[in-house]
């Protein structure tokens, strides 16, 4: 059973089997987790036709041929949250790496702020963002955030 703890007005922790994520209406709503974690990216079976806006992703170099690199952006960038379904939930994590805490999610269609990102070892991309509305910040796989222009 998810049992949040009030924290100044705020809910700060909440137990390990909930998830905490932004609402969009500058709150966020605490719902307890599933039994098997669910995979996003292994719900798409078809890769997103790249809109005329949006230039095509440059192609990852072979793994283990990247540099780690972390950058924080001098200005933000407006972005969205992408995938296969409007709706469909996409991990926000506490850090760039699949391997730690999931701290929320967010909605594909979502708009977020891009305050960054981080290319790892193997090449994988992510982007470090934040929730206008909330607040809320973390990491969310490359994949999955389309930066407007």
């Amino acid at each position: 059973m998810c049992r949040p703890l009030l924290a100044l007005a705020a809910i700060s922790l909440v137990s390990s089997s909930c998830t905490v994520r932004p609402t969009g209406d500058g709150g966020i709503a605490v719902a307890p987790m599933q039994d098997t974690p669910v995979n996003i990216k292994a719900l798409v079976t078809q890769p997103e036709a790249p809109t005329p806006e949006l230039s095509p992703a440059p192609a990852a170099a072979p793994a283990g041929q990247c540099s780690p690199a972390t950058i924080a952006y001098g200005e933000w960038l407006a972005a969205r949250i992408t995938g296969q379904k409007e709706g469909s939930r996409v991990n926000v994590r506490t850090q760039p790496s699949t391997s730690v805490h999931i701290g929320s999610y967010g909605l594909v269609g979502e708009s977020i702020a891009v305050m960054g990102e981080a290319i790892q070892p193997d090449c994988s991309k992510w982007y470090h963002v934040q929730f206008p509305t909330s607040g809320f910040q973390g990491w969310v796989f490359g994949d999955f955030v389309s930066i407007q222009k």
